[in-house]
């Protein structure tokens, strides 16, 4: 797939999301776009609720459409972490 095909595709899927006006803020699709077509990585430092997971989703659903494998995706703070790495006691 092209640039612009993935781009498009990336666009369709976020318009499933979040409705037929939806467009990519500023940096999302460079995210997306460091991830998918060139095969780095990417680091996203944004306030709460600017659509880091959205990024995250699309990258991870665009590269699994190319067939290239799985995809590991971290999210969260320290804490959260922790709390999950935590055994469970009963």
């Amino acid at each position: 797939m092209s640039s612009p095909q993935i781009k498009s595709r990336a666009l369709a899927l976020l318009r499933v999301m979040l409705g037929p006006q939806a467009q990519f803020r500023a940096g999302q699709w460079q995210a997306i776009e460091a991830v998918v077509e060139r095969r780095g990585r990417a680091l996203v430092v944004q306030r709460t609720g600017w659509g880091k997971s959205l990024v995250y989703f699309l990258a991870t659903k665009l590269l699994r459409d190319q067939r290239s494998g799985p995809t590991l995706w971290q999210s969260g703070t320290r804490p959260k972490l922790r709390l999950l790495t935590t055994p469970a006691t009963s």
